[in-house]
Formats: C-alpha cells, sequence, structure tokens
C-alpha cells in the first residue's frame, strides 16, 4: 500500500542552492500552490541563503539551511590562483553539502528529493543512495552534448536517479543517452487563470513615459547575451526607420552574478546610446509580475540565440506567459519554441541572430492589426489548452506517487 492510500502524505523535498533561480524558481511555486497539499507536504532545503530562498520559504511547509556558503557565488575569480581557490571551495562546499543534505533527508523523513539545478542533480543524488530515498531530476536546460558537464549528467543519470522529468522533447531530446533511457515528458506550465484575470492596462506605459496611444513592442526576462537583447536593439533600429512612433521596451535586469562577471546590461545601454535611440529603447528595469501589464504592449518578442554551452530555452516561460495574456509573440526557430508556437498560427517564428528578420516579422504585425490580434487570441488559447500549470501539476503528482 503506498503512503497516499494509507492516508499519510508524501513528503517531499526540494533542493537548492540559495542564488538567484530565475524561471526555475517560479516554476517550482506554481507547482507548489497547484498540487494537492492535502497529499503532499513540501520541505525546502537549502545550500546557503539568498533570492531563491527568499522566494520560496512562505511556500514550503518547512524549510531548512545546510550552510551558510552556497555553489552559485557572486563574482569569479580574474587570477588563476583566485580560480582554483574558488572552485576548491566549491568542491569542499558540495561535499560537505551532500553529507548535510543526506542528515537532513533523514531528519525530514524526506520520501522523494526533487532537484531541479545543476550540478545539485548530483549532490541529491549521491544523498538520495545513501538514504535510500528515490531522487526525481527536475531538468529545465539544455547544454552541448559532449564535455565535462554531459559526462557528469551521463554517470549521475545511471546511479544517482531514479526519474528525470524533462519539460519538453527539445529538453529530452539534448540528454545524454543514459539519462534519456530515464527521462519523462512533463511540460513545463503557466497560471493561465491567473495572468488572463490580472490584467492592468497602462503600468507599462506609464514607466516608459508615454501616453496609452503608444504602440509597445518589448522584450521581457532577465537581461543575459543568450536571450537575444542585442538582435532586439539592432532589430528595433531598423523598424524605427519606418514606424518612427513605436517605443521598444526592455523589461527585467540583469542578474547580480553576471553584472559583475558580463556587464551586459551596461553594453546594451551603451549600444543604444550610440544608435541615439534613448528615446525610442528604454529600459524599464524589474518588474514585479509582469503579467499582470503584458498587454501594454502589442508584441512581445524572445529572440534567444545559442551562446556558448546553452542550446536554447528549455520551455521558454517569458513566452508562455506572454502568449497566456493574449500578446503576439515573435520568437526564434530555437530550443522549444517550435514546440509551444506554430508559425503564422498562434505566434511568429525567425532564425536566430537575424535582426533584419525580426525586424520584418514585428513590422507584419505592426503592418496588420487583424492577423496580430488573431495571432494573439489563438496564443491564449492554446497556452490555456496544453500548457496550463494545473496540467502539469497533476502529471507530477502521478509521476511523485509512482516512485514512492
Amino acid at each position: 500500500m503506498s503512503k497516499n492510500n494509507g492516508q499519510e502524505k508524501i513528503r517531499l523535498g526540494f533542493f537548492f542552492d540559495g542564488g538567484e533561480g530565475g524561471g526555475v524558481v517560479e516554476y517550482v511555486r506554481l507547482l507548489l500552490t497547484n498540487i494537492d497539499r492535502s497529499r503532499f507536504t513540501a520541505i525546502g532545503i537549502y545550500l546557503g541563503n539568498g533570492p531563491s530562498h527568499e522566494a520560496l520559504k512562505n511556500i514550503f511547509d518547512e524549510t531548512t539551511i545546510l550552510t551558510n556558503k552556497r555553489l552559485v557565488n557572486v563574482g569569479s575569480g580574474k587570477t588563476r590562483m583566485q580560480r582554483l581557490k574558488m572552485n576548491t571551495s566549491k568542491l569542499l562546499t558540495a561535499v560537505k553539502g551532500t553529507r548535510l543534505l543526506a542528515r537532513a533527508m533523514k531528519k525530514h523523513r524526506i520520501d522523494i528529493m526533487d532537484v531541479n539545478y545543476f550540478p545539485l542533480h548530483i549532490l541529491a543524488g549521491i544523498a538520495s543512495r545513501m538514504t535510500g530515498v528515490p531522487c526525481l531530476w527536475h531538468w529545465h536546460g539544455a547544454g552541448r552534448p559532449t564535455g565535462m558537464r554531459a559526462n557528469m549528467t551521463a554517470f549521475g543519470a545511471r546511479f544517482f536517479c531514479d526519474k528525470i522529468a524533462s519539460i519538453t522533447h527539445f529538453v529530452h531530446n539534448s540528454l545524454p543517452e543514459a539519462a534519456r533511457k530515464k527521462s519523462e515528458l512533463v511540460y513545463n506550465g503557466v497560471d493561465t487563470t491567473k495572468i488572463s484575470g490580472s490584467v492592468v492596462n497602462g503600468h507599462l506605459l506609464k514607466l516608459a513615459g508615454v501616453d496609452e496611444n503608444t504602440t509597445l513592442v518589448g522584450i521581457l526576462g532577465t537581461v543575459s547575451p543568450f536571450k537575444g537583447h542585442a538582435y532586439f536593439i539592432k532589430a528595433a533600429d531598423i523598424v524605427l526607420r519606418q514606424y518612427p512612433d513605436v517605443r521598444f521596451v526592455i523589461i527585467g535586469r540583469e542578474s547580480a552574478t553576471q553584472k559583475i562577471k558580463v556587464g551586459f546590461e551596461a553594453q546594451l545601454r551603451k549600444e543604444v546610446k550610440e544608435m541615439n535611440r534613448e528615446r525610442e529603447i528604454l529600459f524599464l528595469g524589474y518588474v514585479a509580475d509582469p503579467y499582470k501589464y503584458l498587454r501594454d504592449c502589442k508584441i512581445i518578442c524572445t529572440p534567444t540565440i545559442p551562446y556558448m554551452n546553452f542550446l536554447g530555452e528549455g520551455f521558454g516561460l517569458a513566452a508562455a506567459e506572454c502568449m497566456a495574456a493574449g500578446v503576439a509573440v515573435v520568437a526564434t526557430k530555437l530550443g522549444s519554441f517550435p514546440e509551444i508556437i506554430e508559425h503564422g498560427k498562434n505566434g511568429l517564428l525567425t532564425e536566430p541572430k537575424d535582426p533584419a528578420a525580426l525586424a520584418d516579422a514585428i513590422m507584419e504585425l505592426l503592418a496588420d492589426e487583424p492577423k496580430r490580434k488573431n495571432i494573439a487570441m489563438a496564443a491564449r488559447q492554446h497556452i490555456a489548452e496544453n500548457f496550463d500549470i494545473k496540467g502539469t501539476s497533476r502529471k507530477m503528482e502521478q509521476l511523485y506517487e509512482r516512485l514512492v
């Protein structure tokens, strides 16, 4: 008899680094808001404190912080000796964290470990083997099939995990063969009911300092090289030559770690200044609950590009939220987007790293308002029918129950 049939709650452990979490943190928050909490108890276990802990601490039934050190550090070593010291510190933190995690799993009587971040998958898997607890790897991203990370993933999948939940076919197909054998598709989801029922008009227009008759075209999400902001800016410059009254808005900010390591947002601002487009391309910064305000934008772009080991969006949370809000989306033919968007029906797809193609797609929608509205309406219906978080949560409940 399963624990659940015996009326005892299944105790789910979620293992996090205390550092910044982005879309994964939002996914876990949505999951734990929508699963049946009369059947599941959720315990958050952290390496270090930080933004992900602050964002989720109130959603967990129990929370524990294992150490005051994180694996995700702010900053990076500039010299070989600094990098050696940092990597040694991370290794020691990982070893200590694994031992403390196993101890915490026993203390909190964990039935299943659910882990969402690499390399925490490996740490959680080892601790699970030490305690005899099933380990579920939730896999959100797609990296290159060779190199240390791929080798660690393949090795860990063989020995340290019982099941892998891949959030799209794209993510599943990117895994090493050993991991694919344990992978099951569970599409990520968004809260379509909350998004469609939380519309507030005018907020982004106000932040941009424009009136209600101004057309906004936006890009939403963390400011990062792989999100395609540089190509969004170049496309904006092309569009503005024919549509000078349109305003392009960048919604989001650079993470603290990347600000130190890369300084990408500063580069973008410099480029906009050199274009003499500071009045037309606007940085709105971080906006809490952006899904409430997305309809201020006529079009949202998600021009993701391949970047270093990053092959594409694992799911594309920003695109799905925009579609759920009834906004026309222009994305790249990369990663998960072709699984979510049918070109010409519920969105437009362009080639990555092609600002001219991106500009053409934007102008196509600006020039044809009925087409834009039809695409936006179809997008909203498509996400509600296929990518609602309630469906994701039911599938995860079934997966948890099978693993106990």
